[in-house]
Parts: C-alpha cells; sequence; structure tokens
C-alpha cells in the first residue's frame, strides 16, 4: 500500500459530492462503494434469462398490454437463443447478429439493456449498444382491400357492420374497438352519429392518449346510423377478432392491419395528407404516410371507396 496517500483535488470533490447525495440516507461513504460492489458482482454475473426476467417484471407495473406482448415476444425469442449467456460478456457483434434486419429486436434489446444500465451501471456504458442500426427495410407496398373486397366485406359480414365500417372508413385499429380483457370495448357513448365524432379513449389508443375524430367521410354516419344503441352498450359484442375473421374468410385474403391500410389508401387519394395523418394519430409522421401511401390509388378510386348512398 503506499504511503501518504492523498486525494487529488477532483477526488475530495468527488467525495463531497456523493456525501451530499448519501445525505440522509443513513449510509458512509464506504458502505455506499460496498453496495456498488456488489451490485458490480451481481451484474458481472446475471445471465439473459434472468435479465429479461426481471426487465419484464419492471415493465408490467406500468407498460400497455400490448407494449408488454411486444416486449416479451422478442425478448422471449432472446432468451431461447441467449437464454444462458452471461449478459455483460455478450460481444457487440453478436447483438448486431441476432437483431439483423428487425427492428422489434432492436427496440427491445436496446429497451432492456438500457433498464439494467440504470440499475446496475457499468463504466462506458459496456452493455448499451450504441451505434447498431438496423439494416433498411427494401420498400414493400401496403396491401389493402379493393373496393369491391370491401363492400362484399360489409355485405357478407352484416353482424358486424358498425365494427368494420369504422376500421375501413374511419381509420380505427382493430384493436382499438377492445376485447374487454386486455382493453375496454368502445360502446356507443364514443360515437356520435349526429355530431359525426368518434372518440378514441386512452385505455384504448395504442399510443395512451385519446384522440377525436371528426371530418370522417358520409358513408360512416350513413352505415351507422340504423345501429346506433345506447351509449353503455359496445360497438361490437365480441372480441374485436371476430371482425376480422369473418372478414378474412369472406375474401381469402388478408394482412396485418388490412382495414387500416385501405382507409389511409383511399383517404389520403383525397388530397389532405394532413387530415389522414391526424386520423390516424400519426403525430409528426406526414413522411412516412406520404411515402407509404400517396399515389397507389386514384382519386376517383378514393371517391368510389368513401360514396355515400344518395338520400
Amino acid at each position: 500500500m503506499r504511503k501518504n496517500f492523498a486525494l487529488t483535488a477532483a477526488q475530495r470533490q468527488d467525495a463531497r459530492d456523493a456525501l451530499r447525495i448519501l445525505e440522509g440516507t443513513g449510509l458512509t461513504l464506504v458502505e455506499a462503494a460496498k453496495v456498488a460492489a456488489a451490485r458490480g458482482e451481481r451484474r458481472e454475473a446475471m445471465a439473459v434469462d434472468d435479465a429479461v426476467a426481471e426487465f419484464l417484471r419492471d415493465r408490467e407495473r406500468y407498460v400497455r398490454p400490448d407494449t408488454l406482448r411486444f416486449y416479451e415476444d422478442h425478448l422471449g425469442r432472446l432468451s431461447a437463443a441467449m437464454g444462458k449467456r452471461i449478459v455483460s460478456q455478450v460481444e457487440r457483434r453478436e447483438w448486431k447478429k441476432w437483431i439483423g434486419s428487425q427492428r422489434g429486436r432492436l427496440a427491445s434489446v436496446r429497451a432492456m439493456l438500457g433498464f439494467l444500465e440504470t440499475l446496475d451501471p457499468a463504466p462506458g456504458g459496456r452493455w448499451l449498444i450504441r451505434g447498431i442500426a438496423v439494416r433498411p427495410k427494401a420498400y414493400s407496398e401496403p396491401e389493402f382491400l379493393t373496393v369491391e373486397e370491401a363492400r362484399k366485406i360489409m355485405a357478407e359480414a352484416y353482424e358486424y357492420t358498425p365494427a368494420l365500417a369504422l376500421l375501413l372508413y374511419a381509420g380505427l385499429r382493430p384493436s382499438e374497438l377492445g376485447d374487454g380483457v386486455h382493453k375496454p370495448k368502445l360502446t356507443w357513448a364514443n360515437v356520435s352519429v349526429r355530431e359525426q365524432w368518434v372518440r378514441i379513449p386512452a385505455r384504448n389508443a395504442k399510443t395512451g392518449r385519446p384522440r377525436l375524430l371528426e371530418g370522417l367521410p358520409e358513408i360512416l354516419w350513413q352505415t351507422l346510423a340504423p345501429y346506433e344503441r345506447r351509449k353503455d352498450e359496445p360497438i361490437c359484442r365480441h372480441s374485436w377478432q371476430r371482425p376480422i375473421k369473418r372478414a378474412k374468410a369472406t375474401i381469402g385474403r388478408w394482412t396485418h392491419d388490412a382495414t387500416r391500410h385501405t382507409f389511409a389508401t383511399y383517404h389520403a387519394a383525397l388530397g389532405d395528407m394532413a387530415h389522414t395523418s391526424m386520423i390516424l394519430g400519426h403525430e409528426g409522421s406526414l413522411t412516412m404516410l406520404v411515402r407509404h401511401y400517396r399515389g397507389l390509388v386514384s382519386r376517383a378510386d378514393a371517391e368510389e371507396f368513401f360514396c355515400a348512398k344518395s338520400r
């Protein structure tokens, strides 16, 4: 041990700052150092399985159910691939290889490692994967329904007419209709045919923020008018999967969010992209909307899709 050990000016300042932080905790500077050292040992020995479990337990307390399922899906695959590996020993190139071109994996891993970093800070952020970016995906045109397919669905899946009308003519996400388990069912209190608005409650919205939809196509109100019920009655009595399965069976083909892509495609062709973005809840995402949906159909196609019956 070196004799006449002396702290530098910077170290003395660090000690004063540390004591200020510890004030009121009852811990001495030495005790705090021992706690930090113990946490460091735990960090060095934590397996991927344990890290995933701890992260999901934390997120379970406050994230929305669909967000939690998103993490569970991607990080469950991570556990299957690297479960017994020690997190701090996984190299950056291994993270990159596992993530590949999948943005969901990147977002999930970043969230988990960032969470662990706040629990057990490592010098230099050794767990973080800064600078890793997924390879850009080749453009793929969003699949949407033709005018004929949409009309066929509305005609043959008539028992789900109100739900399908909101999906096709108001651009709601299917999950926003609610299933009564993860999200409350959307009721007629959230729709006013007379005043022509639809309100998506915060608990149903993907973003966790409510939104009010106005200026929707006239065909929506003409379709909903005969079905309007008491305010406390659900718009779709069953889970939202029912009308989707029925629509899929009717036309024989389907892709994820087909009804939402259909609405976005035809509504964007009407010319007011900002209004389309507002209805979809894409705050600040007008560029994305233009990139994906402009030019897929003509204005004439859009007017035919949203054509309301003459009164």
